[in-house]
């Protein structure tokens, strides 16, 4: 197991430049496996790799210019008092269930959100009854734009556009980037093992198998994507770990330890029906 940082380059640009035929060929054949290199001065050449380097909140772009004022999930919990007014940016379980909380405390909460989706709700019906129910005690800026965030020393002065095509604009004492997470690969030059990424930057993978298409490398953990949640990245990390084991030198097959998922999907927000997935 090698741990190193996720900006640093892993999968080597080196041997992508100087064997770059022979290296993608590798990680479609499994004939040599993966070559990796850290820092500069050692390479090494892997049968298999699992790549679990984690997520981190992704801040969007209309919050870059205040970026390193804002804050995250994590962060709340070290937050020494309340402030009088948040603005949360996602509407997903986090930013809810944290932007809730401090409404209950006193503190004036803004949701702000392109779409119109709360949380893990896919159901048009369900996703109209939350919007009625969580509207009713929340300020729910559904399908809204955020045009313009600025931070004048004191407070944050948000301007937005609402789904009716009004302008806006309030101020907060801060502001919760809650727009989910991007999996930790920069700089880490994944791409030359093979991998292809989604529109996520998340490796594409078999969700069962944990397999990278038909290359040599396994990913496991929040970088997947999945759910963000300790007893799946155990799953993973066991699965991946264990096919990666035994991943054949000279055979293409995608035979190994499969996972089988019989829960629910997310803790206190619980859906029915089949998974496409399972």
């Amino acid at each position: 197991m090698i741990n190193i940082l996720s900006d640093q380059s892993l999968f080597s640009e080196k041997c992508l430049i100087k064997t770059g035929e022979i290296l993608r060929q590798c990680a479609h054949t499994s004939v040599r496996g993966v070559d990796l290199r850290v820092h500069e001065h050692t390479e090494v050449q892997a049968h298999a790799v699992v790549v679990a380097s984690g997520s981190s909140p992704w801040v969007p772009p209309q919050l870059e210019p205040v970026k390193a004022l804002v804050s995250v999930n994590d962060d709340v919990f070290e937050w020494t008092d309340l402030p009088e007014s948040v603005a949360v940016v996602g509407t997903g379980v986090i930013g809810l269930e944290l932007g809730q909380a401090l409404h209950r405390l006193g503190v004036r909460v803004t949701f702000f959100s392109p779409f119109d989706a709360l949380g893990p709700i896919s159901d048009p019906a369900v996703v109209t009854n939350a919007q009625e129910v969580l509207g009713a005690e929340l300020d729910l800026q559904l399908k809204s734009s955020v045009d313009e965030v600025e931070h004048d020393g004191t407070a944050f002065r948000v301007a937005w556009t609402t789904s009716a095509g009004e302008q806006r604009q309030a101020t907060f004492d801060r502001i919760i980037a809650a727009a989910g997470r991007r999996p930790n690969l920069g700089g880490m030059n994944i791409e030359a093992a093979g991998v292809e990424l989604d529109h996520r930057g998340v490796p594409v993978h078999d969700d069962r198998m944990m397999q990278c298409g038909t290359s040599s490398v396994f990913v496991a953990g929040d970088l997947c994507g999945h759910l963000p949640l300790l007893h799946e990245a155990d799953d993973e990390g066991r699965i991946a770990g264990s096919n990666a084991a035994r991943f054949s030198r000279t055979s293409r097959r995608r035979s190994g330890e499969r996972r089988w998922r019989w829960r629910s999907r997310i803790p206190r927000w619980p859906s029915s029906g089949r998974d496409s997935r399972t």
